[in-house]
């Protein structure tokens, strides 16, 4: 796979909104499980390459979204983490 990427700063902000919705979502239906974020953002990236090198666009589009709101709450979770924040407090 040797594709050159060009974003301009209104893609940036509208797939980071999308990501953002994705993982807010993915926290009301209980996602907290590290090893299962990590499995799913595994997966739905797998499955996005595979839908671009078979040319389907959109789908691989929505599977990275998936991959990278993932990758966001683990991020976010890790950080938690290290800040050694405990997961019931919620900041105002």
């Amino acid at each position: 796979m040797n594709e050159k990427v060009y974003v301009q700063i209104g893609d940036l902000a509208a797939g980071a909104q999308t990501v953002i919705d994705l993982a807010t979502g993915r926290m009301q239906h209980r996602s907290d499980d590290l090893n299962v974020l990590l499995d799913q953002a595994d997966t739905n990236m797998e499955m996005a390459v595979v839908a671009m090198e078979g040319g389907n666009l959109p789908v691989a589009a929505s599977c990275a979204e998936q991959a990278a709101s993932c990758a966001l709450l683990v991020a976010v979770a890790m950080r938690r983490m290290a800040r050694d924040i405990p997961p019931v407090q919620e900041m105002n």
